[in-house]
């Protein structure tokens, strides 16, 4: 029998009912802890002292820190954190979170307007259902309209928007895999972005089509993956080349979105506005915006509404 199915505390991980076609990828981050650690095997990774755990999953994030991206050393966090959920072994994951840098810059050039306005074209020429119609158009301007990547608007919540005048506030979360199989949100917000009143007249278009929402339903209800096959499709659909000679890519699929919004945000914005909305991570320095705060920020935003709208 191999080391692996020898393991209670790895069988319990196994026993996770929505694990799933994520197994394979939490057991590889496991067992790359496991190796990292030095201990002799997964069972003996359960039975340390809850404060060596915290303490030796901390050092772990920092050394993952030096070479390694945020979301890479996330996704090892969730793995950790359903594998010692699943061995009735809490950690604070909120403040490991804490560790892990912020780094603003945002790599690629951004699409043209005329980029834009060209895929967005090709989406209102309908040959799905009205409701997946509805889904991708306002998916669209959302992405175009926030700054958001497709990895902060897969777990994106019903509870996530907030009503500002005549568009939505949105607080990007962490979501945290539970071992029930659903998310719950970190206490406090990674940012706070806007969508323009065109984004939201058309995303409330399609909620309207989706039955029993509550304040837990995903607003777009679409896989990460689903995402990002979407908008690969839709690039070559409007003929965008997205590489340079040689055939490196100059441009990422959502990176193009994202460098367009935050040109904007920082031709537009004053630096406390610009932390405000970009701030992530440093929660010791972060809390949930109040109202006041919200009218204000967005007071600045509505400077770039007729730059983001289509």
């Amino acid at each position: 029998m191999s080391e692996q199915e020898e393991s209670k505390a790895l069988t319990k991980l196994k026993e996770c009912d929505w694990l799933g076609t994520y197994e394979a990828q939490y057991v590889y981050a496991i067992t790359r802890f496991l190796k990292w650690s030095q201990k002799k095997d997964y069972d003996e990774l359960v039975k340390l002292p809850p404060i060596e755990i915290s303490e030796l999953i901390q050092k772990y994030v920092k050394d993952l820190i030096q070479v390694n991206s945020d979301s890479y050393i996330k996704n090892n966090l969730d793995a950790l954190h359903l594998f010692y959920s699943q061995n009735g072994i809490e950690f604070n994951y909120d403040q490991l979170m804490q560790l892990l840098p912020y780094d603003n810059r945002i790599l690629g050039i951004p699409y043209t307007d005329s980029e834009i306005k060209t895929m967005y074209g090709i989406i209102n020429k309908p040959k799905n259902k009205i409701k997946s119609v509805h889904r991708n158009r306002a998916l669209f301007l959302f992405v175009a309209s926030s700054g958001c990547p497709f990895s902060d608007i897969e777990h994106l919540q019903i509870q996530d928007l907030i009503p500002v005048q005549d568009t939505y506030a949105v607080e990007i979360n962490i979501h945290i895999p539970s071992i029930k199989g659903n998310f719950r949100s970190s206490e406090i917000p990674k940012y706070t972005t806007f969508v323009t009143p065109q984004a939201r007249k058309m995303l409330d278009k399609y909620l309207k089509t989706r039955e029993d929402l509550n304040d837990y339903s995903s607003v777009f209800d679409q896989s990460l993956n689903t995402i990002h096959v979407f908008y690969n499709r839709l690039t070559r659909k409007a003929a965008i080349n997205r590489t340079n000679f040689g055939g490196t890519h100059r441009m990422s699929i959502v990176q193009g979105f994202r460098k367009r919004f935050y040109n904007l945000v920082e031709d537009n914005f004053d630096k406390e506005s610009i932390q405000l909305m970009k701030s992530k991570i440093f929660f010791e320095k972060q809390k949930k915006l109040s109202e006041f705060e919200l009218q204000k920020l967005y007071k600045k935003y509505q400077k770039i509404v007729p730059n983001l709208t289509i």
